[in-house]
């Protein structure tokens, strides 16, 4: 009964969101790119890493209003057409943390390639851009992040060309090797992350997640196992 006079009127409140996008999966499933891909996993992915970091995470849609938010996830948010790119894009010059991955802004609100370089209508914010990428099914690549640590890379590699941007690890192997792989980019008074790829690491999402919330100005929590999940509520002030 305490516990339940306690938690009475109180709410989740949630700094970051996780971007889902419905038009970008029933994309995919009209041409999926390569066999290896899975929409839903990536952003498990990302979704997981936030959750293990004991954070509140809302899933939001495309349409609804982002302004609230201090970070930002969009897993391969491949359709973006000019109005998503544009308040997403205001949304980092106000203050905001993106983090984007390969495949984000190839097509318009048609599903159609935008025709300009990618990522489209977010590569001002990016402040990268990506004029070669390689998917793949079989092939194993790998990425070296600036601190020296190496992570297993596959399913799909953007080769990025950093403008404004810092370059926060590079691929290892093949005719790629030593391009940029993962971007950092100050945009107006906020920051976009670019994932180029995708990795089996665990720990990879959870760093490169830790590095969102800690440069929007949001603590990340001690780590908890997988299964275990940690949500924090407000009420009248207090957590």
């Amino acid at each position: 009964p305490k516990i339940t006079s306690l938690l009475q009127g109180s709410t989740v409140v949630s700094d970051v969101a996780l971007l889902v996008s419905p038009d970008s999966r029933w994309s995919f499933r009209v041409q999926p790119h390569t066999t290896k891909f899975s929409y839903d996993a990536l952003a498990v992915d990302y979704y997981k890493a936030l959750r293990q970091l004991r954070t509140n995470v809302d899933v939001v849609f495309p349409q609804q209003d982002f302004s609230h938010y201090k970070v930002i996830v969009a897993p391969a948010l491949l359709v973006v057409d000019r109005d998503l790119g544009a308040r997403l894009t205001d949304f980092v010059k106000n203050g905001g943390t993106l983090v984007l991955t390969f495949l984000a802004g190839y097509k318009d609100q048609n599903n159609w390639d935008t025709q300009t370089t990618l990522p489209g209508f977010l590569k001002a914010a990016t402040g990268a851009a990506v004029h070669d990428f390689d998917p793949q099914i079989e092939q194993k690549q790998e990425i070296v992040m600036s601190d020296g640590t190496h992570y297993p890379a596959e399913v799909w590699y953007d080769i990025l060309t950093p403008d404004t941007a810092e370059t926060l690890a590079t691929y290892t192997n093949r005719y790629y090797k030593g391009q940029a792989a993962i971007t950092k980019n100050h945009f107006g008074k906020g920051t976009t992350y670019y994932v180029g790829t995708k990795t089996s690491s665990e720990e990879f999402y959870q760093k490169i997640m830790s590095a969102a919330l800690t440069g929007a100005g949001i603590k990340p929590g001690q780590l908890v196992p997988y299964g275990v999940q940690v949500a924090s509520r407000e009420k009248a002030g207090k957590k």
